[in-house]
C-alpha cells in the first residue's frame, strides 16, 4: 500500500510543478493563455488519474508514451502510441473544443522502475479570425525527471525549462566577453506569433513600396516536428525531442516593458524592434540512456541543442553607412503620420550576416544565447504525508 501512495503522490507533485512552473513564465504581454489540463481546486489523486487518461488517453504507469496535445481544444491532435491500455477510455481529448484556436505541444513521457521523466515542448499557436489564419511556431520547452530512493524513501525533482532565446550586445563595461552579462543590451526574441509578425512586416513593406527583395521569404513557414518517444530494447536507450524550422523571430530590448504579441502595429514594430532574423532551424535531442554497473542500473540522461544559421537579417537603425560596412544593404521607412523615420540594415548572406553579428569595435555586433534555467526540488515523503 506505501508503494501505492507514493506512486499517486509523485503523480501529483509532477502535475503540481509542470503546470505552476509553466503558466507562471509567460508574462501577460506575450498573449499566451494556457488552460490547466486539470483544475488546480480539485488535486486529488483520483482526480489526476482521471484527468490523464480522458484527456491523453495516457497515464503515467505506462513505460512510455508520446502525443501533441491541444491545450485550447483539449483534445489529442496526434497520438504516436495509440495502442496504450487506456486509450480507449479518452473521451474529452477527441474532441476539439475550440477548433478556431490551437495551442499545440508535444508530450513524452516514460518510467524505467524509480525513475520518471516527462517532456512538454510548444509545437505550434494558431487562431482564426476569417478571412485570415494566423499562425506562430515557438521553441518552448520543459523536461523535467523524478527520481525516488527507496531507502530514505526521498524524491528528487529536476525541471529544465528552455524559455526561448536571448541576443546580447556586448559594450566597453562588459564583464565576460562572449558571454551575456549584465552589463550587455540584452534583446528577447518573439517566436509564437512568427508567421503572423511576418505577415504583418511584408504587409507594411508593399503598403510603403519597399522593394520586395527585402521582403520576408513567406514560402519558409516556421514548423516544429516532434521526434516520438521510441525505446531499443537491446540498448536500453530512450530518444525524444522536437526540430524546429524556419522559425521567424522579432528582437525587442528586454527594457521594453510591451509584448510583441498578435496585437502589434506599425508603431510597435519599428519602435519597439531592435531587429528581426530567420533562423534555419532549432533541434533538441533527449537521449536516456541504462546501463548495467557493478553497483546496480545507471540511467544517463543527455540534452543536444542546435541552433542553426541566420538565413537573413534586419537591424533597425543600420544605414547605408553601417551596412556597407560588412557588405548589407539599407533601405529607409517613412511614415510622416505617426513620427517614423528609420533606416533598417538587411543581411542576407552567410559571410555578411557572419559579418554584423561579429561587428567592429565602432559598431558593436551581436551574440546569441538560450534562456535555460534548472530547478531541483528534494521531498522527504514520510515528512509531507503527516
Amino acid at each position: 500500500m506505501p508503494m501505492k501512495i507514493n506512486r499517486k503522490i509523485s503523480i501529483i507533485f509532477i502535475y503540481i510543478l509542470l503546470s505552476i512552473s509553466f503558466i507562471s513564465q509567460f508574462p501577460e504581454s506575450s498573449g499566451i493563455y494556457i488552460p490547466y489540463p486539470i483544475s488546480r481546486s480539485s488535486i486529488k489523486t483520483s482526480d489526476v488519474s482521471d484527468a490523464f487518461i480522458t484527456r491523453f488517453g495516457h497515464d503515467l504507469d505506462e513505460p512510455y508514451w508520446s502525443l501533441i496535445y491541444d491545450f485550447l481544444g483539449e483534445h489529442v491532435v496526434q497520438d504516436f502510441n495509440p495502442e496504450g491500455p487506456y486509450v480507449s477510455n479518452r473521451t474529452i481529448g477527441d474532441i476539439d473544443s475550440k477548433p478556431l484556436e490551437n495551442a499545440s505541444f508535444f508530450m513524452a513521457w516514460n518510467k524505467f522502475q524509480n525513475i520518471h521523466n516527462f517532456y512538454f515542448a510548444m509545437q505550434n499557436y494558431s487562431w482564426i479570425q476569417p478571412p485570415y489564419n494566423f499562425y506562430g511556431c515557438a521553441p518552448y520547452q520543459y523536461f523535467m525527471q523524478h527520481f525516488r530512493i527507496p531507502i530514505t524513501n526521498t524524491h528528487i525533482f529536476a525541471l529544465n525549462k528552455f524559455l526561448g532565446l536571448l541576443a546580447y550586445k556586448e559594450n566597453e563595461s562588459s564583464i565576460l566577453p562572449d558571454i551575456p552579462d549584465e552589463n550587455d543590451e540584452l534583446f528577447i526574441g518573439w517566436p509564437q506569433f512568427s508567421e503572423y509578425h511576418k505577415w504583418y512586416i511584408n504587409f507594411l513593406f508593399q503598403h510603403l513600396n519597399i522593394p520586395d527583395y527585402y521582403w520576408i521569404d513567406d514560402t519558409k513557414n516556421g514548423t516544429a516536428e516532434p521526434i516520438e518517444m521510441t525505446y531499443d530494447n537491446t540498448t536500453n536507450i530512450y530518444k525524444f525531442g522536437m526540430s524546429y524550422k524556419n522559425i521567424f523571430i522579432l528582437w525587442q530590448n528586454i527594457e521594453v516593458k510591451e509584448g510583441l504579441n498578435q496585437s502589434v502595429d506599425n508603431a510597435t514594430i519599428l519602435n519597439n524592434c531592435s531587429a528581426f532574423s530567420m533562423i534555419s532551424s532549432i533541434n533538441f535531442t533527449f537521449t536516456i540512456s541504462i546501463t548495467n554497473t557493478l553497483f546496480g542500473k545507471q540511467v544517463k540522461t543527455s540534452t543536444e541543442y542546435d541552433i542553426g544559421e541566420l538565413d537573413e537579417l534586419w537591424v533597425i537603425g543600420d544605414d547605408n553607412s553601417t551596412s556597407g560596412n560588412f557588405g548589407g544593404t539599407s533601405f529607409n521607412i517613412s511614415i510622416p503620420e505617426e513620427a517614423i523615420e528609420k533606416p533598417i540594415g538587411h543581411y542576407n548572406t552567410s559571410d555578411v550576416i557572419k559579418g554584423r553579428l561579429n561587428g567592429t569595435m565602432s559598431t558593436p555586433g551581436f551574440g546569441l544565447a538560450v534562456i535555460n534555467t534548472a530547478n531541483i526540488a528534494v521531498v522527504k515523503m514520510r515528512n509531507f504525508l503527516k
